[in-house]
């Protein structure tokens, strides 16, 4: 994956714009200009985090173990598709609450990891999930809480077409990571998407992040 290309989809998806608050936990997310309504996101770290992901779910048996959550239902269409693709398991607005933690409930969900589609819609889910330890990985915009949170993705959550470009990227890399998982070349994930030309792009991105 060329970090030029992502995130010239991410400026094309209009993934940057944020609202006008800004949690104080976000502000290390964000590119401070007074003159703007909007506060921006800065896009170098979603793509540091993106590529990050595989890593972190690096725990979970199998695909089918991930829940991804929208209550809001902005990127349905998104999530069903990485869900087909990928094996997953998609909540949507059937949440009932003790539906990770009430074993007696017919719709019983015991997920490893949950990938949440704005947070601040239902913060009873992530409550819930937190007191199971479960890893949460949120999409959140400048307003969100990320207090639960362990694995933070800033990006524009009021818009469909920000958020289906989210869950692509978030589907592409997986599907990748876990074709290299069963043929037990785990070490060659980060060699394959980089590209030839991109390895001295990347070079100078992680020096600009470690200064």
């Amino acid at each position: 994956m060329n970090p030029h290309k992502v995130i010239s989809l991410l400026i094309y998806s209009q993934n940057y714009i944020g609202t006008a608050y800004v949690d104080f936990r976000m502000k290390n997310h964000i590119i401070n200009q007074k003159n703007s309504l909007n506060n921006k996101i800065n896009l170098f770290t979603t793509y540091k985090n993106l590529l990050c992901l595989p890593s972190l779910l690096f725990s979970i048996s199998s695909m089918r173990k991930l829940a991804i959550i929208d209550t809001k239902c902005i990127s349905r269409k998104a999530i069903k598709k990485i869900c087909i693709a990928l094996n997953c398991r998609g909540i949507f607005k059937n949440y009932i609450p003790g539906n990770f933690s009430n074993r007696q409930i017919k719709s019983f969900i015991l997920p490893e990891a949950a990938i949440v589609a704005e947070p601040k819609n239902d913060p009873r889910i992530i409550k819930e999930l937190s007191n199971i330890n479960i890893p949460i990985i949120g999409i959140c915009n400048t307003d969100t809480n990320i207090s639960f949170i362990d694995w933070v993705l800033p990006s524009n959550t009021n818009s469909k077409f920000s958020n289906a470009m989210i869950f692509y990227l978030i589907g592409r890399l997986l599907k990748r990571y876990y074709i290299l998982k069963r043929s037990n070349m785990k070490g060659l994930f980060f060699t394959c998407l980089i590209d030839k030309e991109s390895k001295k792009d990347i070079k100078k991105i992680i020096k600009n992040f470690s200064n």
